[in-house]
């Protein structure tokens, strides 16, 4: 029971995430990905941010 319920919070969680993704659409996404390229690669590089996700999901 414990797994089926994780697995249905994972995807839940996965459905959520993914809306404003495709609320932005295909054009809004390049355009954010040009505003935040620089920057965010900058803040990976910084060392600032822990590699590993609080979270559990993984290196960044």
């Amino acid at each position: 029971a414990g797994r089926e319920l994780r697995a249905k919070v994972e995807l839940r969680t996965d459905e959520e995430a993914a809306a404003p993704w495709r609320a932005l659409g295909a054009p809004g996404r390049e355009r954010l990905v040009e505003l935040l390229g620089e920057p965010w690669l900058e803040v990976i590089g910084s060392g600032l941010l822990p590699s590993e996700n609080t979270l559990g999901i993984g290196k960044v």
